[in-house]
């Protein structure tokens, strides 16, 4: 039970105009993206909409959450000259590799590897 006192610092959010849309929240869809594989915000959006069909469309979905997760500040600069360093990462997923002689299928990890360069073009 909430104190008296705490809907004066903390008042109730107002209620929705009539006709207005519900706004997703962009938190949790966020978290979704990131901590579930073969999540997309297609499918996001799909679950959201099921809930509230009155909601925005897809297109409008995703230019809200583009603008949200703009505020966002997930930065990571590397200094590095070029051709110096290569990064590797794990794609996430494996994929069935079939031995030609056998026929047996086994599941092979897949790393991607860039390694930033300067070219030079002459005017």
């Amino acid at each position: 039970m909430m104190p008296p006192w705490s809907t004066v610092f903390f008042p109730p959010p107002p209620p929705a105009a009539p006709g207005s849309r519900p706004l997703p929240d962009f938190t949790v869809t966020h978290k979704e993206l990131k901590s579930r594989q073969n999540v997309t915000l297609q499918l996001l959006w799909e679950e959201h909409h099921q809930v509230h069909p009155e909601g925005y469309n897809y297109s409008w979905f995703c230019k809200l959450y583009r603008n949200w997760s703009r505020n966002l500040d997930i930065v990571l600069r590397q200094e590095h000259r070029a051709g110096e360093k290569t990064f590797v990462d794990h794609a996430g997923q494996t994929v069935p590799v079939t031995d030609p002689k056998t026929g047996e299928v086994r599941e092979a990890y897949v790393f991607v590897a860039v390694r930033r360069s300067r070219r030079v073009r002459a005017a």
